[in-house]
């Protein structure tokens, strides 16, 4: 096996020592045509192949992860299970607990996503069911170069998450949307509920991608403490992934408490040609029972808050230039547009939710 640490300092495996041919699939376009020319038989052989590898694979790393000291007993029978994985005798001589462990999770993604590509062969319907059925993992939301070292501090925390293809799309989205109107792009970006990192690592992957040599301040807030904290490290992490030069001009900062609170802090000079995003509480899974919701809602010294509020308060009193929401798909505008102080509304559609891009 080949391991060795790159300029970002993250490890990154050869996969082919991992795997044997018959499961080297690249899950991109060119893999997805491929496998429509598998035939139903050869598909239902590799399930059962992949299936198999992944309980050794389980078996393997329930080893390692049952005691933080690996004795002679430990490494003989994990021996036996990556002979019988079909790995090198290199790999069997893996003594690094916390590596193998990695190795193997890694290895365990991968194979599910090489399952679900191979159901879906067999059966379309497969893959909507086993996405519903199966908790969300950490590797759901984010890249997959640095999803090993995210926290988060509980699976409801991940359901609020919003995943990384599609945080980077609607940062974009936004970004340009601001370009458009107001000829330039804000100096100043608060997420100002955070979570665990969705949407703020959409910003920063876009900023450094696209507007690298501009001045941009992007600021993060998050109330729950230990879900700050996870914040702070996810983005350490993130961080690592770009190198100086690409991060020169964009600064990044963790603010915890609430915004509503912390907001009255922040100096005039920050909240002028700035964007605000808002991804408000939904009332858990309550927002589904209602064919229209017409507001949302964030807590000011423990009183509710609407957001349609708020949005026109920073807009008119604060000198924000774009406010935008995070909401259910079936959110009403008719209270932002109704409002006696008039603004602009743009909607970003995904599946289940959109963004309101407001502006005056």
């Amino acid at each position: 096996m080949k391991v060795w640490n790159s300029q970002r300092k993250q490890f990154i495996f050869n996969i082919r020592i991992l795997l044997p041919e018959a499961f080297l699939f690249k899950i991109n376009k060119k893999t997805k045509l491929n496998m429509l020319a598998v035939v139903n038989e050869g598909v239902e052989r590799l399930i059962k192949e992949a299936e198999r590898k992944k309980e050794v694979a389980l078996q393997v790393r329930n080893l390692f992860e049952s005691s933080d000291e690996i004795s002679d007993e430990i490494l003989k029978e994990s021996k036996q299970l990556w002979e019988e994985f079909g790995f090198t005798e290199e790999m069997s001589k893996i003594t690094n607990r916390k590596l193998a462990i990695q190795i193997l999770q890694m290895f365990e993604d991968k194979l599910d996503e090489i399952l679900l590509l191979l159901s879906n062969k067999v059966n379309p319907t497969q893959e909507e069911t086993k996405r519903k059925d199966r908790d969300p993992k950490v590797s759901d939301y984010f890249h997959r170069r640095i999803r090993f070292g995210m926290k988060t501090d509980s699976v409801d925390a991940l359901s609020y998450v919003t995943p990384y293809r599609q945080a980077r799309d609607v940062s974009h989205h936004i970004l340009k949307q601001f370009e458009t109107q107001f000829h330039n792009i804000p100096t100043h970006i608060y997420d100002a509920t955070g979570g665990i990192g969705g949407n703020t690592f959409g910003f920063v992957d876009i900023l450094r991608k696209y507007y690298c040599t501009q001045q941009v301040n992007l600021k993060s807030f998050e109330m729950d403490s230990n879900r700050c904290n996870c914040l702070r490290d996810n983005l350490k992490v993130y961080l690592k992934e770009y190198s100086r030069q690409d991060m020169r001009k964009i600064s990044t900062q963790v603010l915890e408490g609430n915004f509503l609170e912390l907001w009255k802090e922040i100096p005039q000079n920050e909240r002028t040609n700035s964007l605000v995003l808002i991804d408000a509480p939904w009332g858990n899974s309550d927002y589904s029972k209602h064919s229209i919701i017409y507001d949302l809602y964030l807590f000011d010294n423990e009183t509710q808050k609407s957001v349609n509020e708020i949005s026109h308060e920073l807009l008119y009193n604060d000198g924000v230039s774009m406010v935008v929401l995070k909401v259910p798909m079936h959110y009403s505008e008719m209270n932002l547009v109704s409002n006696s102080e008039k603004v602009k509304v743009e909607s970003y559609l995904l599946r289940k939710s959109k963004y309101l891009i407001i502006y005056k």
